[in-house]
C-alpha cells in the first residue's frame, strides 16, 4: 500500500485485498448477513416496541413466568399494528440480528463516526 497514492485508489485496493488476505488466513467472517443502518434501526426499535419487549420478556423469566407470543403482542400493539405472527417472524428475529456483537460494533461505528 503506498500512502502517496489518493484515498479512493487506498481503499479501493484495500477491498480487494481483504477477502484475499482472509482467505490466506483462514479467517472466516461468520457474519456476512447485512446489517441495516444505525437510523433504520434506531426507527425500528421505537416501531417494534423493542425494549418494552425485552423487559417483558426478562421480567417473566426473572418470575419464572410465560407470557404466550400473543399476550405479548396485544400488551405491546394494543392497536393492533402488530400480531402474533410479526412478532415470531419478524420482531423477535430483529432483535436476535441487532444484538448480534457484530451488529452492534457497526452501529458503535456508525453513531461515534458521524
Amino acid at each position: 500500500i503506498d500512502l502517496g497514492y489518493s484515498d479512493d485508489i487506498i481503499l479501493n485496493d484495500l477491498k480487494r485485498l481483504i477477502p484475499i488476505w482472509r482467505d490466506e488466513l483462514n479467517v472466516c467472517t461468520k457474519n456476512k448477513q447485512t446489517v441495516p443502518s444505525w437510523e433504520v434501526t434506531r426507527k425500528k426499535i421505537i416501531e417494534y416496541s423493542v425494549f418494552p419487549l425485552i423487559d417483558l420478556k426478562l421480567w417473566a423469566k426473572a418470575n419464572n413466568y410465560t407470557i404466550t407470543n400473543r399476550v405479548l403482542a396485544v400488551a405491546l400493539f394494543p392497536l393492533g399494528e402488530y400480531g402474533e405472527m410479526n412478532l415470531i417472524q419478524t420482531i423477535i428475529p430483529f432483535i436476535e440480528k441487532i444484538l448480534d456483537i457484530f451488529s452492534i460494533e457497526k452501529f458503535i461505528r456508525e453513531i461515534y463516526l458521524k
